[in-house]
Order: structure tokens, then sequence, then C-alpha cells
């Protein structure tokens, strides 16, 4: 075989990967990320050892590879992969299509429960295709779905970070109430699931418009304090603010009127009549 240049080889490198991607390759196939590597390597004037050269121009000389397993299937497969990736949504279900894509394409044997998990994934794209999978909410869930949205702010950003699915979820939401793209149940159900005990809060307020309440206040005069009750009426239902706090305005003794997060004001018992 005639001596190739570095640039020849670091070229015909490259136009392979290209095909390999083209062919519906992830970069979890081995064949990808050698050759990423040794072009990687190549474009640092690292030129591969001989055994490396020797398996680049092996490569190149057999091509893409030839399917061996369900030639169907595996179009199903990079049909969801390349539907997902430009739609940039479900990441997790396309990175389990492309690690299990090596696996069809080889025709290695699958698990039970593999293969149960792959057939569901193609039933989701397909249902996205359809669009069997779009959420409309009632009338009273777009509500609960508006306060959910004002809820998250409230939270703090360990708690968001935390919680990646359901920073998703909320960015879903937020385009679909701005009249942007479509939700799933799931969705939904998400945002349900991890703020539900604050939106029964929003729904069963400890104050409505004109109870009274009690606040307690601290007053310094130099380094010493006192505390002091002030009796306070709501002039607002429960509402969240921008925070993402739940509370009322209160009307102050002062005349003043002012937020307070519901837990911050005690009630006031009622005493017995005679």
């Amino acid at each position: 075989m005639a001596r190739k240049s570095q640039s020849q080889r670091a070229q015909e490198a490259k136009e392979l990967l290209v095909a390999y991607h083209a062919a519906g390759f992830g970069e979890g196939e081995w064949a990808v990320k050698f050759l990423t590597s040794m072009i990687s390597q190549m474009d640092r004037s690292r030129y591969p050892s001989k055994r490396q050269r020797d398996r680049i121009d092996a490569m190149v000389v057999e091509g893409i590879p030839t399917p061996k397993g369900d030639i169907k299937l595996l179009e199903k497969m990079d049909a969801a992969i390349a539907y997902w990736t430009a739609a940039n949504d479900r990441e997790w279900e396309c990175s389990v299509v492309v690690d299990m894509r090596g696996r069809v394409f080889n025709d290695w044997n699958l698990s039970g429960k593999q293969i149960k998990l792959l057939n569901d994934i193609i039933q989701r794209h397909q249902d996205d295709l359809t669009g069997a999978n779009v959420f409309t909410p009632t009338p009273e869930e777009r509500a609960d779905l508006e306060v959910l949205v004002k809820l998250y702010k409230g939270y703090a950003g360990q708690w968001q970070q935390e919680r990646p699915a359901v920073a998703k979820a909320i960015v879903r939401v937020i385009a679909f109430l701005g009249g942007s793209g479509t939700i799933e149940e799931y969705h939904f159900n998400k945002l349900n699931k991890a703020m539900g005990a604050k939106l029964r809060r929003v729904k069963n307020p400890r104050f409505n418009m004109c109870d009274m309440g009690k606040v307690t206040m601290s007053e310094y005069v130099g380094p010493t304090g006192t505390q002091r009750t002030e009796i306070v009426t709501a002039v607002t239902d429960a509402y969240v603010n921008q925070r993402g706090h739940i509370g009322n305005d209160f009307l102050m003794a002062s005349g003043s009127v002012e937020f307070y997060d519901a837990e911050r004001v005690g009630k006031i018992r009622k005493r017995k009549s005679d």
C-alpha cells in the first residue's frame, strides 16, 4: 500500500467520520470515538502510532459496516433520534436509543426489559408524530399551571438545581402558557407532584379578604429591642407574588398596605361567648 501523507489520512478519517454520523452511528460507538480521538490528535500535530494508522486505513477501506440486525427497527430508531435531536427534546429517550443502536445494528441479544423499553420509546416517538402526547388542560388545570410557574420562583436555587426534570417542565409550561409549543400530561403531573403542597396552600389559604390577623414586630431603641403585636386586616385574597411567596396584602394600623407571607401572620382566636 502506498504511503499516505498525514494530511491525506486526516482528510480520509474526517470523511469517514461524517459517513458514520450520516449512517446513524452515535458518539458512543467505538468506531466514532476512535476516529474522533485520532482526528483530534492529528489536528494537534500529534501523529498516530503505526498500529493506529493501520487501523484508520483499514476502516477507510472497509467503509461503513453493513447492519446485521433488524433494518426496519434501525430505521425507526434513527428516525426517533433525528426527530428528538432536531426538536431538542426527550434527551433521556434519545440517549437510550443511541446506546441500544449498536446492539441492534450488530444483532446482539437484548434482554426482555430492554426490548420492552425500546418498544415503549419507539411508540413514544410515533405518538409525538401523531400528536397523541399533546395535553390540553382544562381551565382549572391551566390556572393551576399559572400558579405553579409563579411558585417555582419562590424555591431556593439549590432546590431547583437538584430537580432538572422540574426545570425542563417549567420551561415547556412557560412556553405553552405564552402560546408557543405544547405540553404533555407528564409536565402537568411533574409540577403538581413537586409543588403540590404549596399549590394546596394557595387553594386553601390561611387568610381571605377581610380576615383579621396579627403581626409581631420588633422595635429597637439603642441596643435593646421590644416586640409589639399589631392587628391587621387582609384587603386581598391570598395570591403568589413576583418572588413566588404566598400571602395577602394587609391593611396596617398606620394605614399603609403591605404584603406578608401567610405564615408570618398569626390567627386571632375568637373568644367563646358567655
